[in-house]
């Protein structure tokens, strides 16, 4: 390769090198900055059809002893499933499957709706109910009777 042609190429890619680290620069918050932290815990204001809070969970853990108890109590809507059955092929012929709401802790998958029993009250942070469409795009496919997110401040097994 010619001396000048590599000078060229060796030089442009220093500048990359450099517009790349300056681009991860400018984008990290500094101290005292305007920009917005974004926290583990979503900020659903109480009242929402979709979620519990950090308050209400508080108010309710005392009666209920584990997560499902405490949204069958607040929420009993985010239990309800709607029965989905998804074809698959088989050799006798299509068969359709029951699919239930998926349970996520942590953003690990644990279940279906039972795991919420094992689950204790003062564990949970955050509980959301995730539509089909939502849980799909957060998940992956599979979701279509959606999900139901649960965030803890400790390992609960």
């Amino acid at each position: 390769m010619p001396a000048v042609a590599y000078r060229r190429l060796h030089g442009s890619g220093a500048f990359i090198l450099l517009s790349v680290l300056a681009c991860a620069c400018a984008s990290t918050p500094r101290a005292g900055s305007s920009r917005p932290v974004l926290s583990r815990t979503p900020t659903i204001t109480s009242g929402s059809a979709d979620a519990l809070t950090r308050q209400e969970i508080d108010s309710l853990m005392p009666q209920y002893p584990s997560a499902y108890e405490m949204i069958h109590r607040a929420r009993p809507n985010m239990l309800v499933s709607r029965d989905v059955r998804l074809p698959y092929p088989t050799r006798e012929g299509l068969v359709s499957e029951p699919t239930g709401i998926k349970v996520f802790v942590d953003a690990v998958y644990v279940g279906g709706i039972d795991m919420l029993r094992r689950i204790p009250s003062r564990s949970v942070l955050f509980i959301q109910h995730l539509s089909p469409t939502d849980a799909t795009t957060r998940y992956g496919s599979g979701m279509v009777a959606g999900a139901i997110v649960i965030t803890t401040g400790t390992r609960w097994r």
